[in-house]
């Protein structure tokens, strides 16, 4: 498990495993679509698939400094952040 902590203070723990996990990859290509919709969802899979339970306490979060709001820009930075973070496979 990778555990660290984000620059806005938003602490994680993620398995490594999820940087190769099929997925993952595909919600990630699938975030560059032209499609809204297809970028939407791809970018709702990949907060699920990397925070797992803890993408509501991600949300309280970046809510609690944005008078109850959630902008998505500051989520983003957050899960790019978290992702970043986890190193590369060695296979």
């Amino acid at each position: 498990m990778i555990k660290g902590k984000t620059k806005s203070g938003f602490k994680y723990e993620v398995d490594e495993r999820i940087r190769t996990d099929w997925r993952l990859v595909k919600a990630i290509a699938d975030s560059q679509s032209n499609d809204d919709g297809i970028k939407l969802k791809a970018i709702s899979d990949m907060f699920s698939l990397v925070l797992g339970g803890n993408e509501e306490l991600l949300m309280q979060h970046i809510a609690s400094s944005n008078d109850g709001f959630v902008p998505m820009e500051q989520m983003n930075a957050e899960i790019t952040e978290i992702i970043q973070s986890i190193p590369e496979s060695k296979n």
